[in-house]
C-alpha cells in the first residue's frame, strides 16, 4: 500500500497539473516583484558590447522551490529575476488548456466596440452621412461605396478585403520567399476557443529570419500577423517581434483567451527580459509596433499571478488601438491582481480607443512621454496607476464605477527607492469624466518635489473625493454629485509678467487656454467645454475589393530598385477620379521625382510601406523639391493616409520629404495616421554606418539627406495622429546600434491655419525640430524632440544654408565663443498666434557625442524660442539638459535650474504669451510683396517665393526708401535711430542676398525682383552713414545745402563727385507737351481734381504733380475748365476721399481695419504727406482729398525666366526724360540709362555708391 502511495505521489509531481500549478506560483512571485520594482529608462547610450549581450537567453524557470518554502533559494525566486519557460511547463499548460472547458464567467458586458464606419457611394467631393470614431469626436462624415441608408451600417456579408485579396507584400532585402502577411490560421491556429493556439500564433510571428532574440532591431523583415474572427485559446505569452503589426479582423474582433493554465507575465509581450534590466530590445529604441482590433480576455486565467493583457514596453512609432480587455472583478475575486496593460518604461507612443472591464488595474503604466486618448475603464479596482513618467497627456478618459480613478505613485523625486529622481514628473488629464468612483484621483501632491499635475475640462460625478493626497491623507478637492474643473493644477506656473520666473501653485485654478470652435469636437453632458476634436484612423472595413487599387497588381514594383514614379502617379490620379482606396502592399517604392497625392486620395499601407525618394532631382539643396506632395496649393477636400513611411536614399540634400498643401472640407477630412518619416539608418537608405559613421571628421556630401522633413504649407490644414519624424542617430540593422552622422536641415515646419498634432515627435534635425511660422489654430498633445548628437560639430546651421524656407534661424546672435548656442531649436514659434501645447518633452542628450553634460544639465543653452507671437499657451513643458527652458526674444528666459522637478525640469504652465505679445521684435516688420500674390500668381520657384516673403524687420518708414533719390535727414534723432537700427541693416542684406540667389533669371514688372529691396538697402546705408569721429551723428544731418562736400570732409571721403542728382520728381522735358504715360485726357466739361481722380482711380495729388504747369492746384474749390488737356498718371486701383485734414485723422485711416492698411501705408502710398503724416494738413487743401490706397502702378506684371531668344530691348533716356520706376515713387533716368530689370537696379545703385564714397551698396 505504501508503495502505491509513493507511486501516486511521484505521478502527481510529474503530472501536467502539478507542473503548471508550481510554475504559476513561482511566476506569480516574479511578476509581483516586477510590478513592485519596475526598471526605469537609462539615458546613457549603451556601449556596443553591452548592446550585443541583450539577446542572451534568461535561465529556465526553477521549479524546485515550493510556494511556501522560506529558504534562500525561495527568496531568490521571489525576486524579479527573469526566466525562460521550460518546455515541460509550456506543454503542461497546453495539455490542461485543452483538457478543461475554457469558458469565461461573470457578467462583464461584451459590447464595447466603437461605432462602425459607414462610407458614402460615389465621388469624394463630400463626406457621407455615417458617424464614426470615439465619442468625443465631432460627427465627421466619411466616405462610403454603398447606398446611404441605415441598412448599410450593418455588417456586410463579404469578408475583409485586406485578408481576401492576393498577398503581394514583399521586402526587397529579406531572404527569398519571405512573407510579410501572415494569417495565423495558415500556421495551424484554429480559433475555436478549445484548441490551444499558442504555438501556432508564435510560429506565424517567428517564421522566416524575424528580428527576435540577438537582433535588437531591423527594418528588413516586417510582418503583419492577421487574426481572423474567432476565439484563440493561449496558455503562454505571445511574443511580438520587432517591426510587427498584430491586426485583428475589424468586422468581428478576435478574442485572445488566456487559459486557466496560463503561465507567463502577459498574454502579449513586446519585449523579453534576459536579466533584471536587460531585454531583447532596447526599451527606448523599441520602434515600429502596433496592435489593433482585439479582445483580450483574462477572466478564467489565474487571479493571483499579476497577469497582464499586454506588456507594452515600447518607443516611437508604436500604438495600441481598438482593444477591449476583460478581467475579473475584484468584488467577485478579492485579491485579484489582473491588469489590462503593464508598461514599466520606454519612450512612446500612442494609445487610443481602449476599453478595460474589471481588473485590479485597468492600466499600470510608466514611460518617458506618451499620448493616450479615449480610454474607458469600467469596474476596475484602480482604473489607471502611473508609477513613473516624465510627461504624459491623457485625453478623453471615461472612468466609471471603479474604486479609484487615477493613482499617481511617488511624485517627481520618487522617494528613497528612486534616488535618481525617476518618479512621476508631470501629467495632464483633459476632457475626461470620472463617475461613480469613490476616489477620483489619488496622488502625493503635497510632498516635496511633487508631480506637476494639470486637469482641464474634467468632471467628477458622484465622487466622494475628487482629488486626495495619500501621503497626508488630505482631501485637496472635495467630491460631490457634480464637480467640474475648467483648469486646475499643481506645479510651477510662469505667469504673464514676463520676468521668466515661476511661482508654485499649490492646487488652484490655472488660466485656461481658449478653445476655438474650429478645434473642437462634441461636448459631454454637464461638462464645462466641448472636447478637443479627435478622429481615429478610417478602417475601410466594409469596402469591397472592387474599390481597392492594389498598386503592385497595377504595375508598381516596390522592389527597392525599379523607378515607380510614373506608375504610382498614374494609379493615384485614377484612384481619386474613381473614389477608390489605394493600397500599398509592403515594399520599398522608389520615386525619382515628386509623388503627387491628389486631393481625394485615400491611402493605406502595410507594415509601413516605404516611399523612397532617390536621385538627382532631390540632390540640390538650393532647389528643394518634395518627395511626396500632398495636394496642390489651394485644394480642398479629403486626404487620408495611414500605415506609410516616407524616406530617402541619400544623398538627397534638396529633399522635402513631405509637402502638405491639403485643406479640409470639414474637421479632420485631411489627415494622416500611424505614418512616419525616417531619414537614414535603414537598409537601402545608403545612410548607414558604412556610409555615415559618427565623428568622421567631415560632413560627407552623401550624408546630407533632406532639407526639410515635413512642411505644412500656408493655407493648409492637417490632422496628424501618431507621427514620428526621425533623422537616424544609429544604424537600425546592427545589433550594436552603431551611431551615425546623417544630416537633415529642418524637422516639421508648420505654416497652417489649423492643425491637430496628437502624439507626434521630431528628432535630430539641424536647425529645428518644430517651427511654427505665421501659423494659427494649432493644437498639440505631447510633442517630443531630441537635438542632434553631433552638435555643435558642425555648428548650426551648418552644414545647411539658411533662407530657403520661411523664418529660418540663422544663429547669428550666438557669440563665437559660445559653442552651446549653435544647437538645434526644439521649438520655434514665430509670427504666430493661437498655439496650444498640451505637453512637450524636449531633450538634449549629447554635446558632440559626449554625455557629461547630461549630469550638469547644460548640453545646449536654448531650446524653445518665441518671437512676435501671441495667444500662446504652453502646458506641461519638460526639458532635459537645456539651460533655458523657453527663451522669448528680447525677454527674460525661464531657466531649467529654477524649475527642477525630478529628473527633468518642468513647468506646469508658461503663460507669458497667453494674453500679451511674446518675444516682440523692435519692429513687427513688413513684406516687400503681397504674400497672396506671391503664392498664387507669381510663377517663380518655391525658393524664390520664400525669399520674396521674408519679413523685413525694419521701421515702416524704410518702405519709403523704394523711391530713388537722395533721402536726406529725417530731422528727428529718435526716428533716425529707429530707422537705422542694426537689425534692419541685417534684415535688408539678408533679403537682397536671398532674393538675388533664389530668384535669379526671374523678373517682376520687367525688373529684377531684388530691385525694391536693393533700393531700400541703399537708402538705409545712405541715411544711416555716421561720422567716424562721432558715431552718434548721422552724416545726412550734416548736409547743409545741395552738395556733399561738407559730408565728405566730415566722413573722411575723398575724390568723389559733390553734385547731387536731381530730385526724383516729375520734371517734364517739355512743360506742356510731354506725358510719360502717353495717357492724355481732355475734360469734356468743367470739373475738379477730386472728381477726375475718383473717375480715373488716381490720387488728386498725383494728378496735380503730373500737370504742375497746367493746373494752379487741386484744392476742392479749384475748377478745371472744359477742354483742358491733362496727363493722367498711373492708376492706383483703389482710392479714398478723405474728410479730415489733421495728422490724427491720417493715423486713424491706417487704424481702420476695413481698409486693409498696415502702419505706414498711407505715407508709403502717398509720400507727399511726409514723415508720419506730418504734412497731411498742409497738402490736402492744396493737392486734393482723393488719396491712393493701392500701388500707383497697379498689379504686378509677372515675368517668367528670361529666354535666350528674348529680343525685347527697353528704350533709353535722353538725360532730361523721366520714367516710372518700381513701387510707389517715380524713377529718374540719366542719359543712356535704360529703365529695365537688373540694369536699372545696377545703375541706380552704382550712382548711389558713387555719391556717398562707395559705402552704400554693391550689387
Amino acid at each position: 500500500m505504501k508503495t502505491d502511495i509513493t507511486k501516486f505521489t511521484d505521478w502527481c509531481e510529474k503530472a501536467p497539473f502539478w507542473t503548471d500549478m508550481r510554475a504559476q506560483a513561482i511566476i506569480a512571485q516574479k511578476n509581483k516583484a516586477r510590478l513592485e520594482n519596475p526598471s526605469f529608462n537609462k539615458h546613457e547610450f549603451l556601449a556596443p558590447e553591452e548592446l550585443a549581450k541583450l539577446g542572451n537567453p534568461a535561465p529556465p524557470l526553477d521549479l524546485n522551490v515550493l510556494p511556501g518554502d522560506n529558504s534562500t533559494v525561495a527568496a531568490r525566486v521571489k525576486r524579479r529575476h527573469p526566466y525562460t519557460l521550460p518546455d515541460e511547463v509550456i506543454e503542461a499548460a497546453r495539455i490542461i488548456a485543452e483538457s478543461v472547458p475554457q469558458i469565461p464567467t461573470g457578467d462583464q458586458p461584451d459590447a464595447y466596440r466603437p461605432a462602425k464606419l459607414q462610407r458614402p457611394m460615389g465621388g469624394l467631393g463630400r463626406f457621407g452621412d455615417g458617424v464614426e470614431y470615439s465619442s468625443n469626436s465631432t460627427a465627421v462624415e466619411s466616405a462610403s461605396d454603398g447606398p446611404n441608408d441605415a441598412s448599410q451600417v450593418a455588417k456586410r456579408d463579404y469578408g475583409y478585403w485586406m485578408a481576401d485579396m492576393p498577398q503581394l507584400g514583399a521586402s526587397p532585402y529579406a531572404p527569398a520567399g519571405y512573407k510579410v502577411w501572415r494569417n495565423v490560421k495558415d500556421f495551424g491556429a484554429v480559433g475555436n476557443g478549445v484548441h490551444d493556439d499558442t504555438a501556432a500564433i508564435q510560429l506565424a510571428i517567428t517564421q522566416g529570419s524575424r528580428c527576435g532574440a540577438s537582433c535588437n532591431s531591423s527594418t528588413i523583415v516586417p510582418a503583419v500577423v492577421y487574426f481572423p474572427p474567432g476565439t484563440y485559446l493561449v496558455s503562454a505569452t505571445i511574443i511580438q517581434y520587432y517591426n510587427t503589426q498584430f491586426l485583428g479582423d475589424p468586422h468581428n474582433l478576435p478574442t485572445l483567451l488566456a487559459a486557466t493554465s496560463f503561465t507567463g507575465g502577459s498574454v502579449i509581450s513586446s519585449n523579453v527580459y534576459t536579466g533584471d534590466n536587460e531585454e531583447w530590445y532596447l526599451n527606448t529604441a523599441n520602434f515600429m509596433r502596433s496592435i489593433r482590433n482585439f479582445k483580450i480576455d483574462l477572466r478564467i486565467a489565474p487571479a493571483g499571478t499579476y497577469l497582464a493583457g499586454i506588456h507594452w514596453q515600447v518607443a516611437q512609432a508604436s500604438s495600441l488601438e481598438n482593444i477591449e480587455f476583460y478581467m475579473r472583478y475584484n468584488s467577485d475575486t478579492p485579491g485579484n491582481t489582473q491588469q489590462g496593460i503593464y508598461m514599466e518604461n520606454g519612450s512612446g507612443g500612442f494609445l487610443a480607443d481602449l476599453t478595460f472591464v474589471g481588473g485590479n488595474f485597468g492600466a499600470y503604466m510608466g514611460n518617458q512621454q506618451f499620448t493616450t486618448s479615449h480610454l474607458v475603464f469600467v469596474n476596475c479596482n484602480t482604473a489607471v496607476q502611473i508609477h513613473w513618467d516624465w510627461a504624459w497627456t491623457m485625453h478623453d478618459y471615461i472612468i466609471e464605477s471603479c474604486a479609484n480613478g487615477v493613482v499617481v505613485v511617488g511624485g517627481a523625486g520618487g522617494g528613497p527607492d528612486k534616488p535618481d529622481g525617476q518618479g512621476v514628473g508631470s501629467l495632464i488629464l483633459v476632457d475626461s469624466i470620472i463617475a461613480n468612483t469613490p476616489n477620483g484621483i489619488i496622488t502625493t501632491l503635497l510632498s516635496e518635489n511633487s508631480t506637476s499635475f494639470l486637469l482641464q475640462n474634467v468632471g467628477f460625478f458622484n465622487v466622494q473625493n475628487s482629488i486626495r493626497d495619500s501621503a497626508s491623507n488630505r482631501v485637496l478637492l472635495a467630491g460631490g454629485n457634480q464637480v467640474t474643473l475648467q483648469s486646475w493644477g499643481f506645479g510651477q506656473v510662469n505667469n504673464v509678467t514676463g520676468t521668466g520666473s515661476s511661482q508654485f501653485v499649490n492646487g488652484a485654478n490655472i488660466a485656461a487656454m481658449p478653445r476655438p470652435t474650429a478645434l473642437l469636437g462634441s461636448q459631454y453632458d454637464n461638462m464645462p467645454s466641448p472636447n478637443i476634436f479627435t478622429r481615429r484612423r478610417p478602417r475601410y472595413s466594409d469596402v469591397p475589393q472592387s474599390n481597392i487599387l492594389n498598386v503592385k497588381a497595377l504595375g508598381a514594383k516596390g522592389d527597392g530598385a525599379t523607378d515607380d514614379t510614373a506608375a504610382l502617379n498614374a494609379i493615384l490620379a485614377g484612384a481619386c477620379n474613381t473614389s477608390s482606396i489605394v493600397y500599398f502592399p509592403y515594399g520599398v517604392y522608389i520615386v525619382t521625382d515628386t509623388l503627387r497625392v491628389p486631393i481625394g486620395s485615400r491611402i493605406i499601407g502595410q507594415a509601413w510601406s516605404q516611399i523612397m525618394g532617390k536621385g538627382a532631382k532631390f540632390q540640390n539643396e538650393q532647389a528643394p523639391r518634395p518627395v511626396v506632395q500632398v495636394a496642390l496649393p489651394g485644394e480642398v477636400g479629403i486626404i487620408e493616409i495611414q500605415d506609410m513611411l516616407f524616406t530617402v536614399q541619400g544623398g538627397t540634400a534638396g529633399a522635402v520629404v513631405v509637402e502638405w498643401n491639403a485643406r479640409e472640407q470639414s474637421p479632420g477630412s485631411v489627415g494622416l495616421w500611424d505614418t512616419h518619416i525616417r531619414v537614414g539608418g535603414a537598409k537601402g537608405s545608403n545612410l548607414q554606418y558604412e556610409q555615415c559613421p559618427k565623428l568622421s571628421g567631415q560632413v560627407k556630401a552623401g550624408c546630407k539627406a533632406a532639407s526639410l522633413l515635413m512642411h505644412l504649407k500656408p493655407g493648409s490644414t492637417a490632422y496628424m495622429e501618431n507621427a514620428w519624424l526621425w533623422v537616424a542617430d544609429h544604424d537600425l540593422e546592427k545589433i550594436t546600434k552603431d551611431q551615425i552622422d546623417v544630416y537633415a536641415g529642418r524637422g516639421l515646419l508648420i505654416e497652417s491655419d489649423r492643425a491637430w498634432l496628437w502624439g507626434t515627435a521630431s528628432e535630430h534635425a539641424v536647425l529645428y525640430q518644430y517651427q511654427f511660422s505665421q501659423a494659427s489654430n494649432i493644437f498639440m498633445s505631447m510633442i517630443q524632440t531630441e537635438s542632434p548628437y553631433f552638435q555643435p560639430t558642425p555648428r548650426a546651421p551648418l552644414p545647411f544654408t539658411t533662407g530657403l524656407f520661411p523664418n529660418d534661424p540663422t544663429f547669428s546672435n550666438c557669440a563665437a565663443t559660445d559653442a552651446k548656442c549653435f544647437a538645434s531649436w526644439a521649438v520655434r514659434i514665430v509670427d504666430s498666434s493661437a498655439i496650444y501645447m498640451l505637453g512637450a518633452g524636449l531633450y538634449s542628450w549629447f554635446y558632440n557625442y559626449n554625455q557629461a553634460c547630461v549630469t550638469t544639465n547644460n548640453c545646449q543653452n536654448k531650446g524653445f524660442e518665441v518671437e512676435q507671437s501671441q495667444d500662446i499657451w504652453i502646458y506641461n513643458l519638460c526639458t532635459k539638459a537645456i539651460v533655458e527652458m523657453i527663451s522669448p526674444l528680447g525677454s527674460a528666459p525661464t531657466l531649467a535650474a529654477d524649475n527642477v522637478n525630478g529628473f527633468l525640469s518642468s513647468i506646469l504652465a508658461w503663460l507669458q504669451g497667453a494674453e500679451n505679445l511674446s518675444g516682440p521684435r523692435d519692429f513687427a516688420g513688413f513684406q516687400m510683396y503681397p504674400a497672396e500674390w506671391v503664392q498664387n500668381e507669381f510663377s517663380g520657384p518655391a525658393t524664390c517665393k520664400t525669399a520674396l516673403q521674408q519679413t523685413i524687420v525694419c521701421d515702416d518708414y524704410v518702405r519709403s526708401f523704394t523711391n530713388e533719390g537722395y533721402r536726406g535727414s529725417l530731422q528727428n534723432k529718435t526716428r533716425m535711430d529707429s530707422v537705422c537700427h542694426a537689425d534692419c541693416g541685417k534684415s535688408l542684406a539678408s533679403w537682397v542676398n536671398h532674393v538675388s540667389t533664389a530668384c535669379q533669371g526671374y523678373n517682376i514688372t520687367q525688373a529684377d525682383p531684388a530691385l525694391p529691396g536693393g533700393r531700400m538697402w541703399a537708402g538705409y546705408n545712405e541715411t544711416c552713414l555716421v561720422d567716424p569721429a562721432n558715431p552718434s551723428v548721422y552724416c545726412n544731418e550734416l548736409n547743409p545745402n545741395s552738395d556733399l562736400e561738407y559730408v565728405y570732409s566730415r566722413c573722411g571721403i575723398t575724390n568723389r563727385p559733390t553734385a547731387l542728382h536731381p530730385p526724383r520728381y516729375l520734371v517734364p522735358a517739355s512743360p506742356y507737351d510731354d506725358c510719360p504715360t502717353d495717357s492724355w485726357y481732355t475734360t469734356p466739361s468743367q470739373t475738379t481734381c477730386d472728381d477726375l481722380a475718383t473717375q480715373h482711380t488716381i490720387s488728386s495729388a498725383s494728378l496735380f504733380l503730373a500737370n504742375q504747369n497746367r493746373l494752379p492746384n487741386c484744392a476742392a474749390t479749384t475748377v478745371i475748365p472744359a477742354g483742358t488737356k491733362l496727363c493722367l498718371p498711373p492708376s492706383c486701383n483703389r482710392t479714398l476721399t478723405v474728410a479730415g485734414t489733421t495728422v490724427e485723422e491720417c493715423h486713424a485711416l491706417e487704424a481702420n481695419r476695413t481698409l486693409g492698411l498696415a502702419p505706414g501705408d498711407i505715407v508709403r502710398l502717398n509720400p507727399w504727406f511726409g514723415f508720419e503724416c506730418r504734412d497731411f494738413n498742409a497738402t490736402v487743401p492744396v493737392y486734393g482729398r482723393v488719396i491712393c490706397l493701392g500701388a500707383p502702378l497697379g498689379e504686378f506684371d509677372v515675368g517668367g525666366g528670361v529666354a535666350e531668344s528674348d529680343t525685347t530691348t527697353p528704350g533709353t533716356a535722353d538725360g532730361d526724360d523721366y520714367g516710372y520706376g518700381y513701387g510707389y515713387g517715380y524713377g529718374y533716368a540719366d542719359a543712356g540709362e535704360t529703365r529695365s530689370d537688373a540694369q536699372m537696379l545696377h545703375e541706380f545703385l552704382q550712382t548711389a555708391s558713387n555719391f556717398i564714397g562707395g559705402a552704400l551698396y554693391n550689387f
